[in-house]
Order: C-alpha cells, then structure tokens, then sequence
C-alpha cells in the first residue's frame, strides 16, 4: 500500500513537472522565443501523454499564457483555427493514414506564424476587416493593422475574381521572414535570432510600423466559405485573386510517402529555397472526406505534419565568453568541444541574454545538447547532464573593464556595457559601417589591429588607411594591399541610404534609411528636419522618429569628417517616378544575368519601372536568367510572363 502511495506521488511530481515545462516551452514557441528544438518539446508531450493519455494541455492549441498576457483585443475564430498531429516516422504516417483517403496534397510547412484573414465585401470589393493570430485556437489576438504591413496579402479584392459572391470569406496562411531579408536584419538587429524567432515578434509589435519595417511575407494555405471541392481548387482560387499559395503538389497518399519526405529534406538541406521549412504537411485532396473525417480538439484528422528531426549531439560546455556589441549589449557565447552537425564543425553557440542562461540552467562543465536551428544557427538545446559551476555575468566590461549594469525589459535580462567609448563597441561599429558601405575583403582582425594601432578610428580614418599601412601591419604583398586599397577607393561613392544605413543608428535599417532617403534627397535636407516631419512619414513611429534626430546629431561630428572622404551619389530612384519605357510595370529577377542584379534593378527603376519582392499575379514580368530558382514555375501557373534579359532590352526599341 505504501510502495502503491510513493509511486502515485511520483507520478503526480512527475506529471506536475512535465505540465510546467510545456507550459513554459509553448509560451516561449508561440511568443517567438523558443529555447528547445520542436523535436525536444515532442518528446516532453509523448514522456506525458504516456503517463497521463487524456491530460487537458493535449486539447490546447496554441498558448494560453501568452492569450492572457496580451494587450491586444481578441477575436474569436469560426471555425475553429487548429494545429496540426505531427509524425517523425513512417510507421507514424502509415498509423495515421485514412483507409479512405486516395489522393492527396502534399505542402512544405512554412517555418512561420499562423494568422487568419477575414475579407468583408463591400459593394464591388471584398475588404480586409479582420486578421489575428491562432491564440489558443477558438479566440485569436486583433492585429489587424500589423498584418496591413505584411508584402503578400491583399488589402481588397474585386468581387468580379470570384465566380460567386459570399458576403465574407477567410484566408489562412503563414506570415514567414524570408532567409534573404533576414540576412539583411540580422545585421541591423543584435537581438533577432532566426527567421521563425522574429515572425511572431514582429505581427505581434505594438506599433505597427515596426511590423513594416522588418518586412515579412505571406503564404496562403486554405480558403474558407466557398464551394470548393478539392484543396487543390482553394489553392488556385488563392493563386487567382492575389495571394501567393504555399508550394503544392498533388500526390497519392499511399504512393512511397517517405520517397517523398526524403525529397523534401534533400530540398531543405541544399536551400533550394528562400524560406525555412520543418517538415511536410499531407492532407486528403478531398474536401468532403476531409471534413468528414472531422477533427479532435487539436488537430484536423484530415492532415498531418511529417517533421524532420533535428539532428542534436552532445558535448561539454569549457566557457561563456561575453562579447560586446555595437549597442554595447554584452552576449554570452557558449563555447563547448567541437562537434560536427549536419556538415558543419560547431565549437560555440550565442546565448543571447542572461535569462536564457539562467532557464537553460547552464554551468561550466555541463553536459549539454547543441543542434542546428534552422540547419543554420548553432544552438543550445538543453543540459544532459550538470556538473559544472554556475555562470556569473562579468560585473565589468570584458573589452574596457567599465562597470556594467543588467537590464530587464519584458522580463527579459540583458547585460550592458556603460562606456560609450567602450572600444569593443566602436569596433563593432566599424565592422558595420564597412558590411553596410559594401567596402570588401576587409577582415575584422585587420581593422581591430589598425583600431589598436590607433590608425582607424572612426569610419573616415577607413579611407585614410595607405598601402604602406596594410603591408606593414599585415606582411602583406603589395599587389594585394593595392587590391584592399583599390576597394576602399571603390567605396567612396555612394548613395544617402547606403551612408544611412552604415551609421548605426538605432531603428535606422535599410528599409527605413531608403524611405528618408527617398523623402529628403539630400542629407542636409535630413540633418535640419524636425522630429514632427518624421513623423508624418509613413511607417516612421515618434520613438523611431526621436532616436533618428538624437542618432544624427551625436554622429554630427562623424559625418563631417566622412563627407571630407566620400561623395553622396544618386542610387535610389524615387519610387514613384512613373515616366519612362518601363512606366508602371513591375519586375522580379531570377537566376544569374550578364550584370549584378542591383544594377539591372537600377536599370528597371531608372526607366519608370519598380521591383518586386516575389512572384504574384500582380507582376508583370519575370526575368529569367540561368539557373533560376523555383519562381519560374510559379510565374508560369499564375500565368505571368518570362522574360530573358534581351527582351528587356527589346522593350526600349
């Protein structure tokens, strides 16, 4: 009786430890802050789902805690907005297979954040009312004026694109961060992580602004309240009236699925892509079986989410090593005996902030679990085993032994350096001044002798650096100091946007600095704006507005010294210039042309054209040069014409 006792608190303690860590990872998840792999946090469900089959949390969807926290107005979503079961193995698909179920539809799943769409019609168009989040799938949170600012989704459609004429409809899909434009934010932005990390983030911002300035884009995967027979048909129908439908191919469900998965995953590991996936969605093509099959208080019966695992290793963690960025956030750096994960040696991984030390529970000497988030970003997974000694942040700057101070915004602990004169942090400034002017195959550890030796340091002492310099400095030859010279020679035209960019400023990406750009003309005209012209910009928030004013005047002295060493030139074209032979036509490159596409881009917009950021039934031109990508295909089923690069030319005859 006794022995029966100790075991029913046992398992109590160990339900009640289990229920508080999916509880925590999906408000970390769905947040956009995740800490473990989806694989790890499966495994978390499966420990209790085997201890505890008929658990509530299994009926959840979505996060609970991060629907109460919010500030946002809620939404209620009929029918309900669902997740979807997911399998990492064949034998799993095969369990899950209907014995009905003949053809299929088979889809990447998106590495995004899910948002429904509510379209009203009023008079000849259908509006966008409505878009919200999954929330806990019944009620979702109102960001409406954040999902306006996503590329991809359309803001009306004309009653005429659909063949009947309901007085509302919704689209589902998944608002993503494509891997080129991260890329990009990833060097103006220290905190974001991974494309998947900044979605939520970004469609859950308060201001709406910042949710046009990061630039997300927008997959369509269902369609509800038409007469549709087939998911086939909602994707076309999506593709006709301007959304741009998830990559979809129709299949046999019982016809060599895992052939299938293998593809896909040869797919995700050689980036084919511009995207990140997770995995592959099957779901019956039928829509009456579908529904028929009805569903659980999770997931449709009807779909399934075949995922790929992540490919984890153990090692140890030696150190946390803390470097300073440009803002003077101080990172911990996980450093930890070489492993080797899908192709790569990893020997550290970027922790980020103090609390996610402190939630892993990291020590010096841990056995931990790195992985691959992404197939990209070094990460650590979690501790295996702890045996180390705990982590304390430095209380002085590791770069300049100032005083450093902790911050908690959010609940979020960050460590700071206090010196703004930190070297370190004008290193880091440095390194981006010469990334964002585009000044080439100068390494970090040239310019941080060259700041050292007390040659560079600030950005116009960059193009004070001689020939002599480098050879001494670095025992180059000459023929290729003369080559680096050569390229800080090629750097000294360029344009606002580019010079804007390169300042550092707080909030001032490349997006913003193209808008200012755009609007002002010429630096002086920005230097004497006032923060009220700013903000009767488009897109630019009065926060954003002030740290641009205070940002250009502390760098006064710095842009001073610079226009003594560059010239501003002329690059960006205004955007809505429309006189030309290209006059309101749009384009989209893909595959490699006899030029650099930023100068055909120029090209296009010199002559009244303008840019596209992917394939839609509103471009009008694809130009297709070799070895291209995916978007062919796309433009050929929404019926938009390829172009090589000669009949671009052919249209100024």
């Amino acid at each position: 009786m006794e022995d029966q006792k100790k075991n029913n608190l046992n398992s109590d303690k160990k339900i009640n430890e289990l229920e508080k860590s999916i509880v925590l990872h999906r408000k970390l998840y769905y947040s956009g802050n995740p800490q473990i792999t989806d694989e790890a946090y499966d495994s978390l469900e499966e420990q209790l789902r085997a201890i505890a089959p008929n658990h509530p949390l299994f009926e959840q969807v979505g996060s609970e805690e991060v629907l109460k926290e919010s500030s946002f107005s809620k939404v209620p979503h009929e029918p309900k907005m669902l997740s979807l079961n997911k399998v990492y193995t064949l034998e799993e698909y095969l369990n899950w297979l209907p014995k009905e179920a003949k053809e299929g539809v088979v889809t990447p799943k998106v590495d995004g954040f899910a948002v429904k769409l509510a379209y009203q019609k009023q008079g000849s168009v259908y509006v966008l009312e409505t878009g919200a989040t999954r929330g806990n799938g019944s009620v979702g949170e109102d960001v409406t004026e954040n999902i306006k600012q996503v590329h991809d989704i359309p803001h009306e459609i004309e009653a005429s694109a659909l063949s009947e004429a309901p007085e509302s409809f919704q689209v589902r899909g998944e608002c993503y961060m494509k891997k080129s434009r991260f890329a990009v934010l990833s060097k103006e932005e220290d905190s974001v992580e991974s494309c998947r990390n900044v979605a939520p983030g970004s469609i859950r911002n308060k201001d709406p602004r910042v949710t046009k300035q990061r630039g997300l884009n927008f997959f369509a995967y269902n369609i509800l309240g038409l007469n549709t027979e087939t998911m086939t048909d909602n994707f076309h129908l999506l593709a006709s009236i301007g959304f741009v439908p998830v990559e979809h191919q129709t299949i046999h469900l019982q016809d060599k699925p895992e052939e299938i998965f293998k593809q896909w995953d040869t797919r995700r590991t050689e980036e084919v892509d511009d995207y990140y996936i997770d995995g592959i969605v099957f779901m019956v093509n039928d829509l009456s079986l579908f529904n028929a099959l009805g569903t659980t208080a999770h997931h449709p019966r009807g779909a399934i989410a075949w995922k790929f695992k992540s490919e984890e290793t153990e090692t140890t963690l030696r150190e946390v090593q803390w470097s300073v960025s440009r803002t003077g956030l101080i990172n911990p750096v996980g450093i930890y005996d070489k492993v080797f994960i899908e192709g790569a040696n990893l020997t550290n991984a970027t922790l980020h902030n103090i609390s996610q030390v402190k939630e892993l529970g990291l020590g010096i000497g841990d056995r931990i679990v790195v992985a691959r988030q992404g197939g990209v970003i070094p990460k650590i997974i979690r501790v295996k085993e702890s045996k180390g000694s705990p982590i304390v942040p430095p209380s002085t700057c590791p770069a300049c032994s100032w005083e450093t101070t902790v911050k908690n915004e959010a609940g979020i602990e960050t460590l700071h350096c206090m010196n703004s004169n930190c070297p370190a942090v004008t290193k880091a400034k440095l390194l981006h001044f010469i990334r964002m002017m585009e000044i080439e195959d100068i390494a970090d550890s040239m310019i941080s002798k060259l700041f050292d030796a007390g040659l560079i340091l600030e950005p116009a002492d960059i193009y004070k650096v001689t020939v002599d310099d480098i050879e001494s400095f670095f025992k180059s030859g000459k023929k290729i100091a003369e080559k680096l010279i050569n390229n800080i020679n090629a750097a000294r035209k360029r344009s606002l946007h580019q010079l804007l960019n390169a300042l550092g400023i707080p909030t001032l990406g490349q997006k913003l600095s193209e808008d200012l750009a755009n609007h002002f003309k010429n630096l002086d005209a920005l230097l004497n704006t006032a923060e009220e012209e700013l903000v009767a910009i488009e897109g630019i928030a009065q926060e954003t507005a002030q740290k641009i004013i205070v940002g250009l005047q502390d760098r006064k002295t710095i842009i001073d010294n610079l226009l003594n060493e560059i010239e501003i030139v002329s690059l960006i074209q205004d955007t809505n210039r429309k006189d030309g032979p290209l006059q309101e036509k749009t384009f989209l490159i893909t595959g490699t042309l006899s030029k650099p596409r930023k100068e055909i881009e120029a090209f296009i917009k010199e002559h009244g054209g303008s840019i596209k950021s992917s394939v839609s039934k509103n471009l009008d031109y694809l130009i297709c040069g070799s070895d291209p990508g995916s978007k062919v295909q796309k433009a050929e089923k929404l019926g938009v014409p390829v172009i090589t690069e000669e009949e671009l030319v052919e249209m100024f005859d």
